[in-house]
């Protein structure tokens, strides 16, 4: 009988990470991807709620997301989740459980809350009663670049028996996150290029404008300048007028 179970368990979570490798691996969008993965997951683990937060190319915070139970019982995304860019190269808190997660590739447990603790705990996410946490490094290739945790209201929620089976999931979604992760910062790269080719192309019209006007020009002189010649032309031809008929009486 436990021979079945156990091969109904590896039947499922084999599903589970093929159904994830094939919808996250057609994503490029941070937050379907996570979506779609916690969904995935809540197939396998037992939890309350899961964040992921993102490193970029340096090292600092590149965005995060959560996704927690809602009211019928279906994991929703929550309004504290943050889109690409938005941390802007804010550093990391290094006194954080996430903060030795990434730095020493090694995962965490937080058995039960509300025993003293080497980390400081998330205000909001006590709050909201959770009780107990596993923090999981994301790595791809021979980096770290994220962190993926997983809450429960339940103390002694997790242990090390879910290493194996967090492992495979983070080997699924690390390839993912990484491949938009670097198409986040081309998409950002281009936008600020452009706006960059916009203004050379304002600069340039703009020095193209001034070279073509003669010297002391501008709009508003326009017309006075066509006033003032006007004006030099009718005193010129009244000079004229006038030696013509001084002349005339002179010979007269």
């Amino acid at each position: 009988m436990e021979d079945l179970q156990e091969l109904a368990r590896r039947n499922a979570e084999i599903g589970v990470m093929n159904e994830i490798a094939a919808t996250v691996n057609a994503e490029h969008d941070f937050g379907k991807i996570f979506e779609v993965f916690a969904r995935q997951m809540d197939r396998l683990i037992d939890f309350q709620a899961t964040s992921l937060l993102v490193l970029d190319h340096d090292h600092y915070l590149f965005a995060g997301w959560i996704m927690e139970r809602g009211e019928e019982g279906g994991l929703v995304p929550t309004e504290l989740s943050y889109p690409p860019q938005h941390f802007k190269d804010k550093p990391r808190s290094r006194s954080s459980a996430s903060n030795h997660v990434m730095e020493h590739d090694e995962p965490i447990i937080r058995e039960d809350w509300s025993k003293p603790g080497r980390f400081p705990l998330d205000p909001m996410a006590e709050a909201r009663g959770i009780r107990s946490d596993v923090l999981f490094p994301l790595r791809f290739r021979d980096e770290v670049i994220g962190v993926l945790t997983l809450t429960s209201k339940r103390p002694n929620a997790f242990s090390e028996t879910d290493f194996p089976l967090l492992r495979q999931l983070a080997e699924q979604l690390s390839p993912a996150l990484s491949n938009a992760r670097m198409l986040s910062v081309l998409e950002a790269a281009n936008k600020e290029i452009g706006i960059l080719n916009e203004m050379a192309t304002a600069v340039n019209s703009e020095r193209n404008f001034r070279g073509l006007r003669p010297p002391g020009w501008s709009p508003t002189g326009l017309f006075r300048d066509e006033r003032i010649r006007h004006r030099e032309r009718w005193c010129a031809s009244s000079r004229l007028a006038g030696r013509t008929a001084r002349g005339w009486f002179i010979n007269k």
